[in-house]
């Protein structure tokens, strides 16, 4: 039962231990997320290259900048390393095509945020942040960033919601949030990386459709980058986690889809 004292002694006491639980919990979170891989930024192209590619019909797309100049995808990521069928016979694509290198940029560079591929390759204080971005890109409705940092001692999360629509053009900032996450919601993120990580899941999935939503998340940190994306998953790591995201904005939505 807390004592009151005269100097306020009592409530400094309680900051700190706030404090020093929200530093554990992201030390912790940074931990889990050291443990899902240990390569650099290649990892997720060697993983998920299937071998009949060399010998299958298939074409390298270009993965370029923006007219800014930012480089969302490393171009590795246009190379052909996964089998579909959409034809009726086997085919090999790239883990990112042209169009979608332009789609999903455009949505980032709206919302005026950072190449996580890009930070992943810098030094000094961001090799001490990892950083994970879920984009949420419902065709018809407003897309959504949630961008959370975690450096030894806090969590941050940026949340943006653009006001055009995933599926067309984006728009601008509509509304924003940036906070400190509590410890227990630090621990909430640690324990779904842990539990299911997304980027352990192979994508690719041969998803196709016309009216729904592409769900994404991107991991950078000192060992590199990751990519993973589901095409409106019903449930699965990449659904769990991208409802934690979601819900950690406050925001309420009509229709998650």
């Amino acid at each position: 039962m807390p004592l009151l004292a005269p100097d306020g002694g009592i409530a400094f006491v309680t900051i700190e231990s706030d404090t020093l639980l929200m530093r554990l919990a992201a030390i912790i979170l940074l931990l889990t997320l050291a443990g899902c891989h240990g390569a650099k930024i290649e990892r997720s192209n060697a993983l998920d290259s299937d071998p009949l590619c060399k010998m299958l019909p298939g074409k390298v797309e270009t993965i370029s900048p923006t007219k800014l100049g930012t480089q969302y995808f490393p171009p590795s990521f246009g190379r052909i390393m996964h089998i579909c069928n959409f034809k009726g016979y086997p085919e090999c694509f790239p883990k990112v095509s042209t169009f979608e290198n332009e789609w999903y940029s455009k949505h980032w560079e709206a919302a005026q945020e950072p190449s996580l591929y890009q930070l992943s390759k810098g030094g000094g204080k961001s090799a001490q942040i990892s950083v994970l971005r879920f984009t949420w890109l419902p065709t018809f409705d407003h897309p959504v960033i949630v961008r959370i940092e975690i450096a030894p001692g806090f969590t941050t999360i940026i949340a943006k919601e653009l006001s055009g629509a995933g599926g067309y053009d984006p728009g601008t900032i509509k509304r924003q949030i940036a906070r400190t996450l509590s410890s227990a919601e630090a621990r909430q993120l640690a324990d779904a990386m842990a539990k299911a990580s997304p980027f352990n899941e192979s994508s690719a999935k041969c998803e196709l459709g016309l009216d729904g939503s592409q769900w994404m998340l991107e991991r950078s940190d000192k060992g590199g980058f990751d990519y993973a994306s589901r095409w409106s998953p019903k449930k699965g790591s990449m659904r769990d986690f991208g409802m934690l995201a979601l819900n950690l904005t406050g925001w309420n939505f009509e229709e998650i889809y």
